[in-house]
């Protein structure tokens, strides 16, 4: 069977090489010929002048040339808005007399009267100040596909260089050596590549594998089932696999390894016994592969790996006038509708595709190694180093993640010899929580399992449990966590009202306004089942759910009759920036003071605004800040209470502590 992408494989574009019609244009061009020999010459004596140019007949048609590898038409279109079906002209305008940056209009005619997008002049000192570090004579960076036998190549060089010469990165770590149950087997036979599934036993940690992520998407995954499991065993047929497992086995053979974890392909789907058993072992898995393979830009598992690209786009082009002068071309680092997508724009690779996913974020955590196959080209990170292929240097950590985080976490041999305190760790735990809950999960089930190995490294280096994904032994100001996104509904898998992991939505580090706290409630006891993913959901009291009894300051209130709205995030009262209540009974002026002033967040977006709710106080801040959750009865009887939402209440006139007046002390169970 055919794997791998054979078209354009080794395709190298040519720099500076033109298609008929941008040749005849360049050439002919008064304009541009005055602007060359200008800037030769410093000569400034010249007449504005403007050409409007007949262009290609479409954008479709502009795709194609520059795919075919025009490198003018290649900057155009990263530039311009598509056209569909309309003509498109050059326009080159040369502004006499304004300021260098403006004078210049170069590119495809948005209006009659209008350059939509333009091009940037650049001179040679430039090119060599902003573009020195992409080198053309790297043939990687200049094939057409990213299956090439040279981007290929780059890939084994940088796997064989961190494999020998990075200790970090080839330390075991705090993890178990624990390998997966089963492997695809990739191997050659009769000169094609096949794919069977084995059962690794004790073999596993000594087997050397590459692991894949990828987005499962809407579209059907192969999966493998108990029905199809003997059959697998002997041969996965060519037409079950979809793209971007036939990519990921080209590349884990042309890499030089004959082993691949895929989840949908080395766990049981319709057993949830395999899963739970699998699962445990997730972080373990990737992080004891060789490799991780990152499919970036594919949406589903037909996307695949390996694209088709433009490198040409993002490199200056020279032409020649009719007069024998030169003139270079960009486009632009900053501006353009399309120029976010460049090769070294970290930014890009941080927002693609595969990133959303929930999974991704403990897979390339705990991964020792990753190339991503983007829509740009491929790219290098590892606990050392990170890497473009188009630079082929040192990138720098990681936007979303402090030092910590991108270097010290995914470089577990490090991790317990860092002088870190249990503030330190409980804030870098937070910092990817933050990060995991706003991503996306095909199964809301899976909502506490795709970060356990995260969680399991955590709680192994700092002895410390995790109660639902809270620190126990800070459980008091853990509990105070907060949705900076609300979630759409309560999740049914199990986790308690109290905890982040029972809601869909993004969360935020209770710490955030820093640690000053007062606690004003008390735990009494906490009952939790470890077995996050077999715990009872938060309703079903019959099978001894998770809770914990907590004594505080209590309040009912009613939410005003006035009208309720969402404003972005949060809820807010209409032409007010905040939530007020009133209280069914008389309660302390500096209270109401601070509810007046502040606002509540619920946790998800369709609770119930006509009905009582009770404000339980939590803590104190000398900063005139009251803090704590809102909750409401799960039945009449009052004899078990569930968290709705959160509060952080500051008013001018909160000049002292809190006090609680007599008889507004409750002991409930929170579930």
């Amino acid at each position: 069977m055919a794997f791998g992408g054979k078209v354009h494989q080794n395709t190298i574009t040519n720099p500076n090489g033109l298609c008929t019609l941008c040749h005849q244009i360049t050439s002919e061009s008064r304009v541009l010929d005055n602007i060359a020999r200008r800037k030769d010459s410093d000569d400034q004596d010249s007449v504005q002048t403007t050409e409007r140019w007949p262009f290609h007949a479409s954008s479709e048609i502009l795709q194609k040339s520059a795919d075919a590898g025009c490198h003018f038409c290649s900057l155009l279109n990263l530039q311009s808005k598509p056209l569909h079906d309309v003509p498109l002209h050059l326009k080159l305008i040369d502004n006499v007399g304004q300021p260098e940056w403006m004078r210049y209009e170069i590119g495809i005619e948005q209006t009659a009267d209008a350059v939509g997008t333009w091009l940037s002049l650049i001179d040679q000192e430039g090119v060599r100040n902003y573009y020195g570090d992409y080198p053309l004579s790297n043939r990687s960076w200049r094939s057409i596909s990213t299956a090439s036998v040279a981007t290929i190549e780059l890939a084994r060089g940088w796997i064989n260089q961190c494999l020998s010469s990075h200790k970090e990165c080839a330390s075991q770590g705090v993890l178990p050596l624990v390998g997966p149950r089963r492997l695809l087997h990739i191997y050659w036979s009769c000169g094609e590549i096949s794919v069977r599934l084995i059962e690794c036993h004790a073999a596993a940690p000594a087997l050397k594998y590459v692991t894949l992520s990828h987005c499962w998407g809407q579209s059907d995954v192969a999966k493998l089932t108990r029905g199809n499991y003997k059959t697998f065993t002997q041969n996965i047929p060519g037409e079950l696999l979809p793209k971007t497992y036939k990519d990921a086995a080209d590349i884990t053979i042309r890499l030089g390894y004959n082993y691949l974890w895929i989840d949908s392909l080395c766990i049981l789907q319709d057993s949830p016994e395999d899963f739970a058993t699998e699962a445990a072992s997730m972080g373990a898995i990737y992080a004891n592969g060789v490799c991780r393979i990152a499919a970036l830009d594919s949406k589903d598992s037909h996307g695949g790996c390996y694209k088709v690209r433009t490198p040409l786009a993002f490199y200056p082009c020279t032409v020649v006038t009719h007069s024998g002068h030169e003139i270079s071309f960009h486009a632009p680092r900053s501006g353009g509708l399309r120029q976010q997508k460049r090769p070294d724009n970290t930014h890009e690779r941080e927002h693609a595709i595969l990133q959303t996913r929930g999974w991704t974020v403990q897979e390339r955590m705990l991964a020792s190694r990753t190339i991503y196959f983007s829509s740009i080209g491929i790219h290098w990170e590892c606990c050392a180093t990170e890497q473009s292929e188009q630079s082929g240097q040192l990138l720098g950590n990681l936007p979303h993640y402090n030092l910590h985080v991108s270097s010290i976490v995914r470089a577990r041999s490090k991790v317990q010899s860092l002088d870190m305190s249990a503030d330190d760790w409980a804030d870098q735990w937070w910092r990817l929580v933050e990060l995991y809950s706003g991503s996306d999960l095909t199964y809301n089930s899976d909502r506490w399992v795709a970060i356990s190995g995260l969680a399991n490294l955590f709680q192994i280096v700092t002895r410390s449990p995790l109660v639902h994904g809270l620190w126990q032994d800070r459980l008091h100001q853990e509990l105070l966590w907060y949705t900076q996104i609300p979630g759409h509904r309560r999740l049914c898998n199990g986790a308690p009202s109290w905890s982040w992991t029972s809601i869909d939505g993004k969360v935020r580090n209770p710490q955030a306004f820093g640690s000053d706290r007062k606690m004003k409630a008390q735990i009494l006891h906490v009952s939790v089942n470890r077995d996050h993913g077999s715990t009872p959901a938060v309703s079903d009291l019959t099978q001894e759910p998770p809770y914990i009894t907590v004594r505080a300051q209590m309040r009912e209130y009613q939410i005003r009759e006035s009208p309720l709205e969402w404003y972005e995030d949060r809820l807010v009262r209409r032409h007010r920036d905040s939530i007020t209540w009133s209280a069914t009974e008389d309660f302390d002026d500096t209270v109401q003071d601070c509810l007046e002033n502040g606002h509540w967040r619920p946790d998800v977006t369709n609770v119930e605004l006509q009905s009582a709710i009770w404000a339980l106080l939590w803590a104190y801040k000398p900063s005139n800040i009251v803090e704590g959750i809102v909750v409401r009865p799960l039945d009449h009887s009052q004899a078990g209470w569930y968290r709705i939402g959160s509060f952080c209440l500051g008013g001018q006139s909160m000049t002292k502590e809190v006090e609680c007046s007599e008889g507004e002390i409750r002991t409930i169970d929170l579930y």
